[in-house]
């Protein structure tokens, strides 16, 4: 028994993903360690949690990972 069935939207929504190769992230980068900023070699980043988990999602659909920083 399950008690959230399953729709047929999950895999057309995988499918777009893997098609367009680029997967956006919008995060608001001021909630450490989830997001935040931090330089790396010279470079204004945005690192954390967050970050990790879109980058494994990312390499997972073969998509690359464009990270935008948005206000709340």
């Amino acid at each position: 028994m399950r008690a959230v069935p399953r729709t047929r939207a999950q895999p057309r929504i995988r499918m777009r993903a893997r098609s367009k190769k680029t997967l956006v992230l919008g995060t608001s980068a001021d909630y450490a360690p989830y997001e935040f900023h931090k330089t790396v070699d010279g470079k204004d980043t945005i690192v954390g949690f967050d970050i990790e988990i879109a980058k494994e999602i990312a390499k997972d659909l073969n998509a690359k990972l464009e990270i935008k920083d948005m206000d709340f």
